[in-house]
């Protein structure tokens, strides 16, 4: 795993101080629940190591994306929520957003959703879960989840005095502006901006076709801006049968301006100091990082490319030909 960091100083004249973040974009196996755990506990532990406070991973990388029918088998589910308690037992010292499928507390509807786990202080504190569920093209979770619905559903998470909006992939996918048609009604990221949560962050399993790289980068500027808070997205990588998934987290600031950005179809650990929204601001930014820190620690450097070596896509977007050429390599 590749390790990038961006850094920035305590702001002494913010009201609340900078949440050192780190973005695990792992590569999880579908239905090597084992394996993932593993993986996830490493990503933990070197986060950890470099001094953040908080770790995000992607959506369901608890068993992979897309389970399908591995959701029908109830000794999955129950190896999935056994693991994430399991991996909460890791975050005494730092907190962990672990996606993975849960079941629900309903007796109504479908019996599981698609969940983040909030853990911290050794123990799960908290679940947010998916309110979009996509079911066009790849995607068909409605056969299998029920969507995020309760008094808490909408509520930011509290964290060290901070308030984080939690979703989970499509839940930003529903911009009227940049879209042809709003396929839902409501919208996650307004309530949680209603609620006043000051980072924006969500966990993805969003699979590559070409241009979207820079379309995504579109839509997180624009949801950015619209809400005057950071977004932090968190992408997995690797291939699961015909899905190919290219990374490309990142952070973007409240002017919708590209922070910081992980490494295109490798795994990587993007590691950002992000400075809150001030509650109820109107349009001042409030993510202050100096994008010319992006340096890995010393004990990991590696020898320098060439500047045409692909270098480029650590941009988020690169080329559309480059882009094809990573997927398919």
């Amino acid at each position: 795993m590749q390790y990038t960091f961006a850094r920035d100083g305590y702001n002494q004249f913010a009201e609340y101080p900078t949440v050192k973040i780190a973005l695990a974009q792992i590569n999880p196996t579908i239905g090597d629940i084992h394996g993932n755990v593993q993986q996830i506990r490493h990503t933990i532990s070197e986060a950890q190591q470099y001094g953040a406070e908080l770790v995000v991973l992607p959506e369901l990388a608890i068993v992979g994306y897309p389970p399908k029918d591995l959701l029908l088998k109830p000794a999955v589910i129950n190896d999935c929520e056994a693991a994430v308690q399991y991996l909460a037992g890791f975050c005494s010292k730092i907190a962990a957003v672990i996606g993975y499928p849960r079941r629900s507390d309903d007796p109504v509807g479908r019996p599981l959703l698609n969940a983040a786990a909030f853990c911290q202080g050794g123990r799960v504190v908290g679940h947010r879960s998916k309110s979009l569920l996509p079911t066009y093209d790849v995607f068909d979770e409605s056969r299998y989840f029920e969507p995020q619905a309760g008094p808490t559903g909408d509520l930011p998470l509290e964290f060290h005095g901070v308030r984080l909006g939690i979703t989970i992939c499509e839940d930003l996918w529903n911009d009227q502006q940049l879209l042809p048609r709003k396929l839902y009604r409501h919208d996650p990221l307004d309530a949680l901006a209603d609620a006043d949560a000051q980072i924006m962050i969500n966990c993805s399993a969003s699979p590559f076709v070409v241009g979207k790289p820079a379309f995504r980068l579109e839509l997180f500027a624009a949801a950015a801006k619209r809400w005057v808070r950071p977004l932090i997205y968190c992408n997995q990588v690797g291939g699961n049968d015909e899905l190919v998934f290219d990374g490309n987290s990142c952070v973007v600031g409240v002017d919708g301006n590209l922070i910081a950005a992980a490494k295109s179809f490798e795994t990587d650990l993007l590691v950002v100091d992000v400075e809150p929204s001030v509650s109820g601001m109107n349009g001042t930014p409030s993510l202050q990082v100096d994008p010319s820190t992006m340096v890995p620690p010393l004990e990991m450097a590696k020898p320098q490319l060439p500047e045409d070596s692909g270098r480029s896509s650590r941009s988020g977007s690169g080329c559309a030909i480059e882009s094809v050429y990573q997927a398919l390599v």
